[in-house]
């Protein structure tokens, strides 16, 4: 039998919490496609700390842990609205105005979320038959 040695240190919590406002800070940005159109997406992950939903099924506990949570925003087009939130969220107003005043012709680096606090509304849904986060909406702190 093979020997493994695990590490489970970085392990996310990914059982869904109680659904509220929390404090955030944009830990990470990526970008990607979306799956259908092959439209430009923004991928921030935003970091804070919230109770789980329900108790821990092995420890009972209820105690707040950190999670963290990614959204998929749409950066062009009818299903940009949550893009533009964001940006007026972490301060950058003028450069969502820009986008709207120019479309498609201002050059945008997503470093400049990077680090920024916001704050995160967050509910449940269900996912492939099983209770996940939803970031429904970001707002300034």
């Amino acid at each position: 039998m093979p020997i493994l040695m695990p590490d489970t240190s970085e392990a996310e919590d990914l059982t869904p919490s109680q659904p509220g406002t929390y404090r955030a800070t944009i830990s990470k940005v990526g970008s990607q496609k979306s799956k259908e159109k092959q439209n430009d997406m923004v991928v921030p992950t935003y970091s804070f700390v919230a109770p789980p939903l329900q108790p821990d099924p092995i420890t009972g506990k209820t105690d707040p842990r950190k999670v963290n949570r990614r959204n998929f925003l749409n950066i062009s087009g009818p299903g940009s609205h949550g893009f533009d939130q964001l940006l007026r969220a972490t301060g950058h107003g003028q450069l969502a105005d820009e986008f709207k005043a120019r479309p498609g012709q201002v050059p945008f680096d997503t470093d400049v979320l990077q680090g920024k606090d916001v704050h995160v509304v967050i509910s449940t849904q269900l996912y492939n038959g099983k209770q996940v986060d939803q970031v429904d909406s970001v707002l300034p702190v």
